[in-house]
């Protein structure tokens, strides 16, 4: 019977062949590896073929197959078997015809590697279609199989059909399971670079084959791709033979998957209609609907659609508060995520009273290192970063990391998503070198568990933009960031606010690389697109507007920076603490941008106003501290207020020295500085004859010179000078003085 089609067996010749055998009990408990061994290995002894090539000539159950049925070897053969049955059994009867490499192939001879994978490839090229039997689901050995994930690996490199068969007790319990968390942490235990084989050497040659093609990392990209596509394809059949309250069921299921996926349009049909059906069915107050309806919250939130969540979360908590249930689960979802959604909006004070309420009840009911628990404390320390809080954030991040790694793997994207954030903390204390690790980590993981556009890689590859930008690596954090805006557009679209964000970072950069053309016009965009999806108050709005800002100020167009900064600085002090780094920055740059136009009235309050915050913030002797002191002396200088610019210089010298060191070049460019203004003081009062204030700062340079060793060329200066006042009065204070 020659054919170029590989042939297979129908599934009532492996029926017959249990029966033939001994029936079920001979076979219970054997696993197919065993089964080869106690039957297959003695029924084919004579002729050393595959039994299919031994039945070939006679037996009408040997026939083309339709089916490659990919399997794992350890498993119960029964259990094969019955998963087989399940999935055709909605299938027409001529469909069910498999290729079973336990029957397909010869169990005799010792197979080549390159012979094998010619095998392989041949059947599921002809075939096109394959089954997995997939135990358990959650927890897949075939992935964990080398075998297996090679035949994973031809399936989508000949565009083949997938499908996952499963016995009906795995199958009731994926349709009970089946959830995000339950879908996170099957992506954490596939990792196709550790899969195993009974034959070490052929772990060894497919490791080859995979890494000579296209390397472990996409390997499990398909991976995931496949069963994120089977998981779909599975709900959507769901949602299709059912109706009423299952149906919502499976809507909401479907729902919560497309979210995670980034697939967020189709994530927002599936809500609707799940809420809708709900509310029809159950009510608008029963907790299935305000389950949803807080799904559906969410996934605005992830949208960029902040105030339909906000209105949506306000009702759903309400609702609850009056059904006693706002410390249920249900209830403090809600409230997390409330406190997530304000906290986008800018009402950072209100979303800290929500987290600290909800973080409080978690750890009451649930236990401090719940995941649950451990969610609202990376969502705490993220409001505490967005605030500047960044050193009280990071003890947050570090443990939940830590938490989320013992609890989930290294490997589930909820840890990933923390590591990002802790590596985004990181790169705000200015630990570039740690966060790029870190960055580089979780982009690699990001793209390869939830694949290259996902909206998560898309934020960890824009966050490692900005921290090579922030190393000075213009040209790739460039590139990086064009790649992350063209996805993100495409993903996202133009308006979500993870897209502006990323174009804001690249119209800094080109800033700093002096394209100021290309950087104004991406400003603007920003500033527009912003300002009508979020408002004129909103911190991403005031961010743009700053920066536009800023490079007004480099391209010399003082009036129109002063135009954008002033409402700027204003919202930002209704919006934010007073001693936010962003509310800081806009108090400097507007004190700044008023003296270069000569306007000191307007400058000077604003410029006290920064030292006296940092210096309360920071420390007197903070490098951002005295920097900002020695601005404001010269500012005092450009006023003529001698007297107030002194004070500050000698604070700026005694600050460097305690924070330098006292021979560290910024200490002696600051001394310098100070000696220059004694000089300069000495000089004008000369010229004017003002003998006292002559006699007072020769005196106050000679006590400076007393502690801090003056230059010679400082020291014959002033000992010039001195010479050139007059005999008697001004002599005699100059002595009383020193």
């Amino acid at each position: 019977m020659a054919t170029s089609w590989p042939l297979g067996v129908t599934l009532s010749f492996l029926d017959e062949f249990i029966a033939s055998h001994g029936g079920v009990d001979a076979f219970r408990n054997l696993t197919t590896r065993q089964v080869n061994i106690n039957f297959l290995l003695p029924l084919t002894a004579t002729s050393k073929l595959s039994l299919v090539d031994q039945l070939t000539i006679s037996c009408p159950s040997v026939q083309p197959a339709r089916w490659y049925v990919s399997h794992a070897w350890p498993y119960m053969f029964l259990d094969v078997i019955e998963s087989l049955h399940l999935f055709f059994s909605d299938k027409p009867s001529q469909e069910a015809i498999v290729w079973f490499d336990l029957f397909c192939n010869s169990q005799h001879t010792n197979t080549d590697f390159n012979s094998l994978t010619s095998i392989i490839c041949r059947a599921i090229t002809s075939i096109q279609r394959v089954v997995m039997v997939l135990l358990p689901w959650d927890r897949p050995i075939p992935l964990t199989r080398a075998w297996c994930v090679y035949e994973v690996y031809m399936t989508v490199n000949t565009a083949s059909e997938f499908q996952v068969a499963m016995t009906q007790q795995e199958t009731d319990r994926f349709a009970d399971n089946v959830s995000v968390d339950a879908f996170f942490d099957m992506l954490a235990h596939v990792k196709s670079e550790a899969s195993d084989s009974y034959d070490p050497q052929d772990k060894i040659q497919i490791a080859k084959v995979i890494e000579n093609t296209i390397g472990f990392k996409n390997m499990d990209t398909m991976v995931f791709r496949v069963f994120e596509n089977w998981m779909t394809s599975t709900l959507t059949t769901k949602i299709s033979i059912s109706n009423g309250p299952t149906q919502s069921i499976w809507q909401f299921k479907l729902g919560s998957l497309y979210q995670v996926q980034g697939k967020y349009d189709l994530a927002e049909t599936m809500f609707v209609n799940c809420v809708a059906a709900r509310k029809l069915v159950l009510g608008e107050e029963h907790p299935d609907t305000l389950s949803a309806l807080s799904h559906m919250a969410s996934l605005y939130k992830a949208q960029g659609k902040y105030a339909q969540a906000e209105s949506i979360l306000e009702q759903c908590s309400q609702v609850l508060s009056r059904l006693k249930l706002h410390d249920s689960p249900l209830g403090l979802v809600v409230a997390d995520t409330l406190a997530g959604t304000v906290q986008c909006q800018g009402k950072y004070a209100e979303a800290e009273t929500l987290y600290l309420q909800c973080l409080a009840e978690k750890k009451r009911i649930m236990g401090e290192r719940h995941t649950s628990t451990m969610l609202t404390m990376g969502n705490l320390a993220s409001l505490y970063q967005a605030q500047g809080k960044y050193e009280a954030a990071k003890p947050f991040y570090e443990l939940c990391v830590a938490c989320s790694i013992a609890t989930v793997g290294d490997d589930n994207p909820n840890t990933i998503t923390l590591k990002n954030n802790l590596a985004a903390n990181l790169n705000y204390l200015h630990d570039y070198q740690a966060a790029e690790a870190l960055y580089v980590q979780c982009l690699s993981d990001g793209e390869r568990i939830l694949g290259k556009d996902h909206p998560s890689t898309l934020t960890t590859m824009n966050n490692l933009a900005a921290n090579y930008y922030h190393q000075h690596k213009l040209d790739v954090a460039e590139a990086l960031y064009e790649k992350c805006i063209a996805a993100s557009k495409l993903v996202l679209g133009e308006a979500h606010p993870h897209t502006l964000s990323a174009m804001n970072n690249l119209a800094a950069l080109l800033k700093d690389a002096q394209k100021y053309e290309a950087a104004e016009a991406l400003y603007k965009e920003c500033v527009e697109m912003n300002t009508k999806t979020m408002g004129p108050a909103h911190p991403s709005t005031l961010t743009s507007m700053n920066n536009l800002a800023c490079l007004y100020e480099r391209q010399g167009k003082l009036n129109e920076a002063v135009t954008l900064l002033v409402p700027v600085l204003e919202r930002r002090r209704q919006v934010l603490p007073g001693d936010h780094p962003s509310l800081l920055n806009s108090i400097r740059e507007l004190g700044l941008l008023y003296e270069k136009l000569h306007d000191f009235t307007s400058s000077e309050p604003l410029l006290i106003e920064y030292v006296a915050i940092q210096t309360r913030r920071v420390g007197p002797h903070h490098n951002d501290t005295i920097l900002r002191k020695r601005s404001l002396a010269e500012h005092y200088c450009k006023i003529k207020n001698p007297q107030a610019a002194e004070t500050l210089l000698l604070e700026c010298v005694e600050g460097a020295k305690i924070t330098y060191g006292v021979d560290a070049p910024e200490t002696i460019k600051l001394t310098n500085k100070l000696e220059a203004f004694y000089l300069d003081q000495i000089t004008k009062s000369l010229e004017l004859k003002e003998w006292a204030d002559m006699a007072q700062y020769i005196a106050s340079i000679t006590s400076f010179g007393k502690t801090n060793p003056l230059s010679e060329t400082t020291r014959k200066e002033v000992e010039s000078l001195r010479l050139q006042m007059p005999m008697g009065t001004p002599r005699r204070v100059v002595k009383s003085l020193a």
